[in-house]
């Protein structure tokens, strides 16, 4: 005779209705169509006949909203308005630009920053501190990160039927010693 093995049951409150846990699946069928949604709806947005008007009132206000939150950490020495003015105006287009770009390619763009104390890992990260060893070697040691720089961007293109993903770049951070 086989020995019976009892199953502990999970204490559970009868009067609370849970909903069934579903796993979601982050699949080209699931993510995919999403993706393409906003796509067209960034691309519609960006043929509309008043959005350079839109966009140049948007410029200016993200311009004047960042000269507003760094004219207390400004240099005292830094008082040509017209230099920061153009910087800061390149700086907002160039991104504006590249945010269209991203929002109408049709690829899901995924920035990850990795956590204080984690481990350095050779696949996603690049050590800017320290730098006279191979990344390989600061992986074996097991260095902990204790700054993070810059993030891991990936895309993930959705398009197709299979789910594509790409390394864009790499985590720059300082090793702890």
């Amino acid at each position: 005779m086989r020995p019976t093995v009892s199953v502990p049951r999970l204490i559970c409150d009868k009067k609370k209705k849970t909903k069934p846990l579903t796993i979601r699946k982050d699949t080209a069928e699931s993510f995919g169509p999403v993706v393409a949604r906003q796509t067209a709806l960034i691309r519609r947005i960006m043929s509309a006949t008043d959005y350079d008007t839109f966009r140049q009132r948007r410029l200016n206000t993200i311009v004047s909203e960042i000269r507003n939150v760094f004219a207390a950490v400004r240099a005292p020495s830094a008082n040509d308005e017209t230099t920061i003015s153009h910087g800061l105006n390149q700086l907002a287009e160039q991104a504006w630009r590249l945010g269209e770009r991203m929002l109408s390619s049709g690829i899901g763009f995924h920035f990850y920053f990795p956590q204080i104390g984690h481990r350095f890992f050779v696949n996603t990260m690049l050590a800017v501190c320290p730098t006279n060893e191979e990344p390989a070697q600061i992986q074996t040691r097991g260095a902990r990160i204790s700054l993070v720089v810059t993030p891991v961007i990936t895309a993930r293109d959705d398009r197709e039927r299979s789910l594509v993903v790409h390394s864009i770049a790499l985590a720059d951070v300082v090793c702890m010693q």
